[in-house]
């Protein structure tokens, strides 16, 4: 079967009867286009089946309205929320959206994240897999714009868009010491990385105001999120309860549970 000829710009403003200028300033909004002769062009380019050669483009132009972005792990439903937000406000914005899941490895994000910075994106929006600041250090060598949300390298100086994790911490905290609770048991994910390292300092500031222990033999940490056949409580889940240090005394376990995956 013969390959089918690619149509050219030139065949759209043939087909159009305009200039090939005219054609261009209609598909990079760089110049006003009357809208009899936008319509006639928009209706040659879906007579011809054309799309405009992004790569191309983008040379021309150094851009090519796509924005990368990089997150740890898509089976954590936390994630989905956000790409979808970020994907819409691109969108709107007339910019696609390159996503890359590095799977929790450092290894893969770097991979990941080359592919992204070779496809020329105009940014990238990162929650890092690890503490380091290799990444950081890669799009800054780069001169890739990037902004860090989440989980933030530490020690870097990075635009960043995370929650007041340290805050969460110690309001949570303060809604278990509030009613009486002095043993409490601590079930965190991955210490290292910042989100988990903040609530945990706010859970600490806010024993210490209380005047409670702290007791490492109450903490659990590195807790990873995972899939659970389906219940009624759900899907997924982070099976904090179950992550619960068992090698308590009846006398001294915890009256509760802290929980901050």
């Amino acid at each position: 079967m013969a390959k089918r000829k690619s149509c050219t710009i030139y065949d759209v403003a043939h087909l159009a009867r305009v200039s090939v200028a005219t054609v261009s300033a209609l598909i990079n909004s760089s110049a006003f286009v009357g809208p009899a002769r936008a319509e006639r062009i928009r209706d040659a380019m879906a007579a011809l089946d054309y799309h405009p050669d992004r790569v191309a483009r983008s040379l021309r132009t150094g851009k090519t309205h796509a924005i990368g972005m990089v997150v740890p792990d898509l089976t954590n439903p936390f994630f989905p929320q956000v790409i979808r937000g970020v994907e819409q406000a691109a969108q709107q914005a007339g910019y696609s959206l390159v996503l890359v899941n590095s799977n929790e490895d450092p290894e893969q994000e770097r991979r990941g994240l080359q592919t992204l910075i070779s496809m020329r994106v105009d940014g990238a929006l990162i929650a890092c897999c690890d503490n380091t600041t290799a990444t950081y250090d890669l799009v800054s060598r780069r001169k890739t714009p990037a902004v860090f949300l989440d989980r933030v390298p530490l020690g870097a100086n990075a635009i960043r868009i995370s929650t007041d994790n340290f805050k969460a911490g110690w309001v949570s905290t303060k809604h278990l010491v509030d009613p009486g609770h002095e043993r409490i048991a601590v079930v965190a994910g991955r210490i290292e990385l910042s989100p988990h390292a903040h609530r945990v300092e706010g859970f600490r500031k806010t024993m210490r105001e209380a005047g409670l222990p702290v007791l490492d033999e109450y903490f659990r940490t590195d807790i990873r999120y995972h899939r659970k056949p389906a219940t009624r409580l759900g899907n997924n889940c982070w099976n904090c309860r179950s992550a619960r240090p068992r090698s308590f005394a009846q006398t001294t376990r915890p009256s509760s549970d802290w929980c901050a995956p």
